[in-house]
């Protein structure tokens, strides 16, 4: 399994890796229809507004950063690749890459907004319930969980001394 690492979802690792080894390809990807960055305008026929979308599901699926690879992905990985470039095209010409479409909680973490918009989420106790493990209304995602003592331990060994 591996991911980007800037995603924030509540996709279920495991069945993730069932519906990977029940394709038997040598990888799974998971596919995600995310929201649009901007509101939608629908304009009729006459050129007048009809009607406006506040960012709405996307109706195309994108890659969502989480995957499951067998050892054959070293078979299509050289150096330098860049994963969606080469080894994913061969991958998928050869029908090898499987997609796990998944409608859960998905988000990425690419911007500062996004960062600022997770955020709030965290603080406001709207975070999914199996991502944040239980309401937290204080804290921040880019905080601990809890205060590390350690510091503190280690100078009052040294003041010890």
């Amino acid at each position: 399994m591996a991911t980007y690492g800037d995603g924030l979802s509540d996709l279920d690792l495991g069945a993730l890796l069932d519906f990977h080894r029940e394709k038997g390809c040598v990888a799974t990807l998971t596919s995600v229809r995310p929201h649009s960055p901007f509101g939608l305008v629908h304009i009729d026929a006459e050129n007048m507004v009809s009607s406006f979308e506040e960012k709405p599901v996307l109706d195309h699926w994108i890659n969502g950063g989480f995957f499951v690879f067998d050892r054959r992905i070293f078979d299509y990985i050289e150096e330098n690749d860049v994963l969606e470039k080469k080894p994913f095209v061969r991958l998928a010409q050869e029908r090898e890459l499987a997609a796990f479409k998944f409608k859960g909680f998905w988000k990425c973490m690419d911007t500062y907004k996004d960062h600022l918009e997770l955020n709030d989420l965290w603080t406001k106790g709207r975070a999914h319930g199996s991502i944040s493990g239980r309401k937290r209304s204080h804290e921040s995602l880019d905080r601990p969980q809890r205060p590390c003592h350690r510091r503190k331990r280690v100078r009052r060994r040294l003041a010890r001394r």
